[in-house]
């Protein structure tokens, strides 16, 4: 038996990428005979869901004896104190910093961080018996100061074989092909400089004209964060594009299905992630994207032709637009085509449990 200890910052009032992914990579995990994998909070808030647990010292008596621990939390003071913990225990630990080490993110809190990093972070790291990365263009966007670990490539998913059975293929947009309202969507929440809003904004003025032309439009939908949704409001306001943007609030479950049938393109313009969950859904779903450098995606996207990389400036982004809406019916199926093909073949969570669950195994030498 191997037992695997999933440990981060989950909230029981936010859904959050991590919270989501961990939980369905441990559901995967689980299914894996000779396996038992278990999620615990960090959060004094979060309620038993599905398998959560908040951490406390009977916590950390439990947490002693699994065989490795997985740590998804890395700016965290009690992540740091566990892992010296288990290092006097014996037990291997792993960090998945899912975008925490990425250039981009060490500029929010900048200070902070660094003197984290100092006192704290760099220490954590050496200590791990590996690092997690998601993709390896995290990796390689991330900052030298936490490349000294032994890194391993484990990807997320979108579905699961053994409870969805293979992805259905997806309906056509008749939009593209037909002509009609073109909608591009975005899908989570309004922190506009992680999320790459303003950037997305900045370009959608650039290529206004055109976009009123071809009757295309953005719809935003997610959650608001320390105001951002207010923040966007009054940029689009300045920019005078209020009739080319819609701003929505968050969308749960089924919800989230609908909305992404009504794109016909889906963009992502964060400046950096792990990787989008809510890109992957609409590649699933055989939306074509249009992604930022930040997103990690792009090497998937450039290897199917499954949309267009979109750089990180607001006129590289404008450009992509221009692009993506001026396809032709027969290109935009094919890019459809492409996107679904992409997620059916990398993005399934037994797959990414068996990887995940191996690397474990080899890495800490159990």
């Amino acid at each position: 038996m191997f037992k695997i200890a999933h440990v981060g910052d989950f909230y029981s009032n936010r859904v959050t990428g991590p919270r989501n992914s961990v939980t369905c990579l441990s559901r995967s995990l689980n299914l894996i005979n000779g396996v038992v994998s278990d999620v615990f909070s960090l959060s004094e808030d979060c309620e038993f869901v599905f398998n959560e647990q908040k951490v406390s010292s009977a916590c950390l008596r439990k947490i002693i004896q699994y065989d490795a621990v997985v740590f998804s939390s890395f700016y965290s003071t009690k992540s740091v104190s566990m892992g010296r913990s288990l290092v006097k225990a014996g037990v291997p630990y792993f960090i998945s910093p899912r975008s925490s080490f990425m250039k981009e993110g060490l500029r929010k809190s900048y200070f902070k961080k660094k003197a984290f990093n100092l006192l704290k972070g760099r220490r954590f790291v050496q200590q791990a018996s590996g690092l997690h990365f998601l993709t390896r263009e995290e990796y390689e966007n991330s900052s030298r100061f936490f490349r000294k670990g032994v890194p391993f490539f484990c990807p997320n998913g979108v579905y699961s074989k053994s409870s969805d059975g293979f992805l259905p293929k997806p309906v056509l947009k008749e939009a593209m092909v037909n002509g009609g309202e073109i909608v591009l969507g975005f899908l989570g929440r309004y922190d506009t400089h992680h999320k790459g809003l303003d950037i997305l904004l900045k370009a959608l003025f650039e290529c206004s004209s055109f976009m009123r032309d071809k009757k295309c439009r953005i719809v935003l939908y997610g959650p608001d964060y320390r105001n951002g949704k207010e923040k966007i409001k009054k940029l689009i306001s300045g920019l005078g594009i209020g009739d080319l943007v819609e701003v929505n609030g968050p969308l749960f479950g089924a919800e989230k299905d609908e909305f992404y049938r009504r794109c016909d393109f889906f963009l992502h313009t964060s400046r950096y992630e792990g990787q989008p969950q809510a890109v992957m859904d609409a590649m699933a779903l055989g939306v074509p994207v249009l992604v930022s450098k930040g997103t990690n995606l792009v090497s998937y996207i450039n290897e199917y032709d499954a949309g267009f990389d979109i750089g990180k400036e607001a006129s590289e982004v404008s450009e992509g637009i221009i692009r993506a809406v001026s396809l032709d019916g027969e290109s935009y199926k094919k890019k459809s085509e492409n996107s679904f093909l992409c997620a059916s073949q990398n993005f399934c969570w037994d797959e990414a449990a068996k990887v995940f669950y191996q690397n474990m195994r080899d890495l800490s030498g159990k």
